[in-house]
């Protein structure tokens, strides 16, 4: 071997099979999934002519890793997405990895586009927070590449889950209400949410607590709110004034299953002035917190989880990359709401 090959560097082979120094490095870490047989005959064939050997003092080819996580989230705008960053990226610095976060904007083929991108990077795991393209992710976890999902799920996950339990949550909620006395539940959605992911089990909780108690006077009734409205207050005030006004036949709690919508839903119900009572409230879920200071006390209130949600998946997936996972069988972790019940159940 002559000192002229020793000397070589990944970006040399690279430029004599005419590829990018990164298709070079995942062939060199194994990682062939998304490069061709050809391609791969002709790195393997330039290492063997040049005699190539990696320089084993670079870490990330000493460990065939590059500390890189990526994180794959479906809205940047959403009011979750904060809290899953912040808590994954924390958890990821503690244990000196670095984060590559992508926005899907709930669009399937740009997750694909992102997802092969992150490939190319080299990440050594993925956390999704998508309920979109399990077939490329589990793929891609069987190729070697850990993948955590997480807060979405859509039937049975081929990958480790953390998700937050919207069913026992929503049905411990709904009982809750209809204990203190509310006959009539009202659940409120935006129309864009219905039957998706993690809204799905919301309804279908409180839907089915209202059947089981049905004898006791108790009925479900949904109403949708089109995107339209959220840039006219009107309508807010208008459609919670019109449910408000049927209160008087049976007491009703509006229950609010997203956590954007409800912070509308407080400030038409503050705008208006009306009050929390025995006989009308509003409930469900706050994730901007806009019930804990809108409304005083006295809207019961589901709050997720999000940045324990984000911790558990980023430490799975690490154990996973560090193979001291103690069990090869995939992880489903569901997380618990917490419950603030106002001072007025008390």
């Amino acid at each position: 071997m002559s000192a002229d090959n020793i000397r070589m560097t990944i970006q040399d082979i690279a430029d004599a099979v005419g590829v990018s120094k990164t298709t070079v490095s995942r062939y060199l870490n194994g990682r062939y999934n998304y490069m061709s047989e050809e391609t791969r005959r002709r790195i393997e064939r330039v290492i063997r002519e040049t005699e190539f050997r990696p320089n084993k003092a670079a870490g990330s080819l000493k460990t065939a890793r590059t500390d890189l996580i990526g994180l794959v989230i479906p809205d940047a705008s959403s009011m979750m997405t904060p809290h899953l960053i912040s808590s994954i990226c924390d958890e990821c610095t503690a244990n000196r990895r670095k984060t590559i976060v992508v926005s899907t904007h709930n669009d399937e083929d740009k997750e694909r586009r992102l997802v092969k991108e992150l490939i190319a990077h080299q990440v050594d795991g993925i956390i999704t927070a998508t309920g979109r393209n399990l077939a490329l992710y589990r793929q891609i976890d069987e190729s070697g590449i850990p993948v955590v999902q997480t807060d979405y799920l859509q039937g049975n996950s081929p990958l480790d889950v953390v998700l937050v339990d919207h069913y026992k949550g929503c049905e411990r909620a709904a009982n809750y209400l209809i204990d203190h006395g509310f006959r009539r539940i009202v659940f409120l959605i935006r129309s864009s949410k219905d039957g998706y992911g993690t809204f799905a089990p919301r309804e279908e909780a409180v839907r089915t607590v209202c059947a089981a108690r049905s004898s006791e006077g108790v009925w479900f009734e949904k109403i949708l709110v089109e995107d339209s409205a959220f840039g006219d207050p009107n309508r807010f005030r208008w459609g919670l004034q019109k449910i408000n006004m049927q209160h008087r036949e049976q007491p009703t709690a509006v229950f609010v299953g997203e956590g954007l919508l409800m912070g509308h839903v407080i400030c038409a119900f503050s705008q208006m002035r009306l009050s929390f009572s025995s006989h009308f409230t509003i409930s469900g879920y706050d994730d901007t917190r806009v019930a804990a200071t809108c409304g005083a006390g006295h809207a019961l209130v589901l709050n997720q989880p999000l940045i324990q949600m984000g911790t558990m998946a980023t430490r799975i997936l690490l154990g996973r990359i560090d193979q001291n996972m103690e069990s090869k069988e995939k992880v489903r972790c569901l997380l618990d709401c917490t419950m603030t019940i106002p001072k007025s159940f008390e």
